[in-house]
Order: C-alpha cells, then structure tokens, then sequence
C-alpha cells in the first residue's frame, strides 16, 4: 500500500470511529452504508497484511534462489563440466551442452545447464568416476536442480499473490470511497444545522495530503555601515 493509498484508508478508520462516537446522527438509510465501510476496513487491514509478508517472503525468496544458483554452479556444473571435457571425446554438440550459465544468466539457462550436464554426467558416468568424479555427484546435481525449480516456483507463487493483495486493496479503496460518499450525503442532511459538528465530520472524512517540506531560505548576509564605509 503507498503512501496515498495509506492516507485513503486512515480516513475510512476515522469515519467508522465518528461514526460510532455519534451514533445518534447516524440516519436509519446509512446504517448499511456503515457496516459495509466495516466490512472494507477488516479486509483492507487483512490485505496490507498479506501484502507485506508477500513483499518479505520474496525477499527470503530471492536470497534463497541466489544461494541454490551458486551452489549449482560452482559445486556442481564448473567441476563436472571440467572433467567431462577432460576425459570425454568433445563433439561439437557436447561442447554447447558443458558450457556453464554466467553467474547473471537467467534461471531457465541455469537449469537447462544443469539438466544438460547432469544428462551428460550419467551417459559418462563411467569413465568420469574412474577419473575422480564423486559417484553420486550428478545424483546430487539433480536434487539440487530440482530444489532451484522449487524455489523459482515458490517465488513465483510469492509475486503472484502479492499481486492480488495489491488488486485487492484497490478495489476496496474504490468501494470505501463510494461508501464514504454515501455516507456524506445522509450525515450532513442530518447535522447540517449544526455549523461545529458539520466541520467535524467533515474534517474526519477528508484525506489528509502529503506535507511538502520547503527548504530553508538562503541566509541573508548584512553589511553594516562601518563595514561599507571600509
């Protein structure tokens, strides 16, 4: 939620608050009008907190997939990478498929690379054992892909959901604000002739606006006549 959206919905609080402290201006048609604004206000607070445990969980995500990248990489495709084009007769296509992801490829390059090597590193099994390979290192390659699949998923399902906290969010602002509008129309009929509880009530509805902060003025220097005259 920004920083607009915040001030929108502090208003809608704060014409449920008036509304429960003057409870006898509340006209019998607006009854409704306010549970709906209820309404708005739970759902609103539950969708904000959606949205920023969404907003963490893709933090954690995102350093989570960073560090599965790593371990792919260095731990897994460089060294069986090197040995395959050390011990193994290289024909072109085999030499596409050891090439290792730079360290900012995308994750779809990152796991083709490792599907391709491990595919690699069980059809010369064999040969690169004998020549030192750990005997369930492509075994171990291919767990770690599937955890890095699982964790682009996982974040995915973060953003997804974090998207429709946002969507949420914004289509109960506009509800809260139609409800508010409704909501003026028959509590000012009511208090209209009382000129300090109208001012109230309508300060408590408006949407604060952001303050702007002006910079300090230039100081002014001062000659005194004593320094003119020098």
């Amino acid at each position: 939620m920004n920083a607009q959206e915040k001030r929108v919905s502090q208003s809608f609080r704060s014409v449920e608050g008036w509304a429960d402290s003057h409870k006898d201006m509340i006209p019998p048609e607006a009854a409704g009008q306010l549970e709906v604004l209820r309404g708005v206000n739970e759902r609103l607070a539950q969708y904000v907190i959606d949205q920023e445990h969404q907003v963490r969980l893709r933090v954690g995500g995102t350093a989570l997939l960073q560090q599965l990248r790593q371990e792919l990489r260095q731990n897994y495709l460089v060294p069986i990478a090197a040995m395959a084009r050390s011990v193994v007769a290289i024909t072109p296509e085999l030499a596409v498929a050891l090439r290792v992801p730079q360290v900012t490829a995308d994750d779809a390059k990152v796991l083709a690379s490792a599907n391709a090597i491990a595919n690699i590193g069980d059809a010369h099994k064999e040969v690169l054992v004998q020549h030192g390979l750990a005997a369930n290192l492509v075994a171990e390659l291919r767990a770690k892909a599937v955890s890095f699949q699982a964790a682009i998923d996982d974040r995915r399902q973060m953003t997804s959901r974090r998207v429709g906290a946002t969507k949420a969010i914004k289509t109960e602002l506009k509800t809260g604000r139609l409800v508010v509008q409704s909501l003026d129309i028959a509590i000012t009929r009511v208090i209209r002739a009382q000129p300090a509880l109208l001012a109230e009530w309508r300060n408590t509805k408006r949407v604060t606006i952001k303050p702007v902060h002006q910079a300090p003025a230039p100081a002014v220097t001062t000659t005194s006549p004593e320094q003119k005259a020098a």
